[in-house]
């Protein structure tokens, strides 16, 4: 999938069920905060998390990001690109699993923050979409064997044709009408 479909799908499905948990699956909170100010610092997270795994191609959306004009990112993309190539290591559980405890590990300064589940939340979603795409993704990498969704590589779609599109639009219709039509039950 593309940045922006990342992004989305990331940002919809996380302000969704931070506004109306679905049982036992709801949004982990920023600084374990229910309050409304401490939102935007979550989709602020998730974000950075749903763009995070393309890290390692260097024409990714958050290779061309820019902090105070500089961009701090392109240096890692392309070093990982060189080593590793587009979807390695970076679309993996042993990547989602080192960045939840970089995140969470209660020696750091940030852990109380929450932000290894709130980036994690962003990079998880990023790996499922990228598995309904016919390329799949190397979820137990260092073994070469990509996971797709549905495993029949024929039923997956290629990154940036209409499914893609089609996913997006209905994943956000969904999150829409989980956080305001259900609200009022």
């Amino acid at each position: 999938m593309r940045g922006h479909s990342h992004l989305t799908i990331g940002v919809v499905t996380y302000a969704s069920l931070w506004l109306h948990p679905l049982g036992a699956l709801s949004a982990p909170l920023f600084a374990d905060s229910a309050r409304w100010a401490a939102l935007p610092a979550g989709i602020v997270a998730v974000a950075f998390g749903s763009l995070l795994p393309d890290i390692d191609h260097p024409g990714s959306t958050l290779a061309h990001e820019r902090v105070l004009g500089v961009p701090v990112f392109k240096p890692f993309s392309w070093g990982i690109s060189t080593i590793f190539g587009h979807r390695g290591p970076t679309h993996s559980l042993l990547a989602l699993a080192a960045l939840l405890a970089l995140g969470q590990w209660p020696g750091l300064p940030w852990a109380w923050l929450n932000l290894g589940w709130l980036i994690g939340w962003g990079f998880a979603l990023h790996l499922l979409a990228d598995a309904l795409t016919k390329a799949g993704i190397p979820l137990f990498w260092p073994l070469r064997a990509r996971f797709g969704i549905p495993p029949l590589h024929q039923l997956r779609f290629t990154t940036g044709t209409w499914p893609e599109a089609l996913i997006v639009f209905l994943l956000t219709a969904a999150c829409f009408f989980n956080a305001f039509a259900l609200r009022g039950r």
